[in-house]
């Protein structure tokens, strides 16, 4: 799941418990959280997440959390 929200405790306690028990996207009750990015403004933390998923690549997610030059030139690129 990526996506962009104020509270993330609330929407993964929302998302893994409560109401998408039965959404066909929810396949599985052991997800971890990989990166969190914080203190983004709303529009800047829209622009990442699309930009994240047009790249459609694992391997980018990976790198992302693995070098953090590329997360801060992202906040960068979006700010």
């Amino acid at each position: 799941m990526l996506g962009v929200a104020r509270n993330l405790n609330f929407v993964l306690r929302i998302t893994l418990k409560e109401f998408i028990q039965a959404a066909t996207h929810l396949t599985t009750d052991d997800w971890q959280l990989f990166l969190l990015l914080k203190n983004l403004s709303c529009g800047q933390a829209h622009s990442i997440e699309s930009h994240i998923k047009k790249m459609k690549s694992k391997v980018y997610i990976q790198n992302l959390a693995k070098y953090h030059d590329m997360v801060t030139k992202l906040i960068e690129r979006y700010a």
